[in-house]
C-alpha cells in the first residue's frame, strides 16, 4: 500500500526503519538477512541450512531486501556497524558511497551512576549468585540465541581449556532447553548459566569482564 501511494505522490525523503520498497533513507537496523541465513548454514550444515533459503517466508524477505538496498532511488542506508555496513557491500550492488555508519546512542546520563557504582554492583551479583571472585565473567545479552550468535561462541570457549571463566546468558529465547543441552555436550554446563530475560541487564555488563557479542 505503502509503494503504490508513493507511486502518486512525490516525496524529497521517505524514511524507512525496516525492508520496504519506495525508501530515500533506510536503517538497517535488523542487519543482513542474507548473511543471517549464510551464519546459519556454517553452524548447522549446509544441507540443514540450504533449506532455509527455499522458505517462502525467508525468499520473501530476501526479495524485498535486495530490492530495498538496491533501489536506485536510494539516497542513504544507515547501519549501525561497520560490520553490518560490510555485508551490504558484500552481498548487494549497493553503491559504497550511500552506506553510512551511525553507531547507537547510550544514555550517559542515565547510565552514568551504574557505571560510577559497577564495582560495588559486581561485588552484590557475585554475592548473591554464589559466583566465584576469581573466573573471568562472560556476559552475552540477546534476544534469539541463534541469531545473536551464542553457538559459535559456546564452541569456541570449550576450547579454553583450564580457564577459569563463566558464560552468563541473558536474554528471550523459546528453544532455551536446546541450548542448555547444548553447553552440556560441548562441556560447559558448570561454567555456563541460562539467566533468561531479565527486567534490567544494565547491572550485568558491570559484572562482566568481557561482554561478548558473536
Amino acid at each position: 500500500a505503502t509503494s503504490l501511494w508513493l507511486e502518486n505522490h512525490s516525496m524529497d525523503i521517505v524514511m524507512g526503519m525496516d525492508r520496504t520498497s519506495k525508501q530515500t533513507h533506510i536503517r538497517a537496523g535488523n542487519g543482513v538477512h542474507k548473511a543471517f541465513l549464510d551464519r546459519r548454514r556454517q553452524i548447522e550444515g549446509w544441507l540443514k541450512g540450504h533449506t532455509h533459503f527455499l522458505n517462502p517466508t525467508n525468499k520473501v524477505i530476501l526479495d524485498i531486501e535486495k530490492r530495498s538496498f538496491e533501489d536506485p532511488h536510494l539516497k542513504k542506508l544507515f547501519t549501525n556497524s561497520a560490520m553490518v555496513r560490510n555485508e551490504v557491500l558484500k552481498y548487494y550492488n549497493t553503491d559504497p558511497a550511500k552506506v553510512e555508519v551511525i553507531h547507537n546512542g547510550v544514555e550517559h546520563e542515565a547510565l552514568g551512576q551504574i557505571f560510577g557504582e559497577w564495582e560495588e554492583i559486581r561485588e552484590r551479583i557475585i554475592s548473591e549468585r554464589n559466583l566465584n571472585h576469581e573466573d573471568h565473567h562472560i556476559v552475552f545479552i540477546g534476544n534469539g540465541y541463534l541469531r545473536k550468535g551464542l553457538v559459535p561462541l559456546m564452541r569456541g570457549l570449550a576450547q579454553l581449556k583450564n580457564y577459569p571463566f563463566h558464560l552468563h546468558v541473558i536474554g528471550k529465547e523459546k528453544n532455551i532447553s536446546t541450548y542448555r543441552e547444548h553447553a552440556r555436550a560441548l562441556g560447559l554446563k558448570n561454567q555456563t548459566t541460562f539467566l533468561g530475560p531479565q527486567p534490567a541487564t544494565t547491572p550485568f555488563y558491570a559484572l562482566a569482564d568481557t561482554v561478548a557479542i558473536p
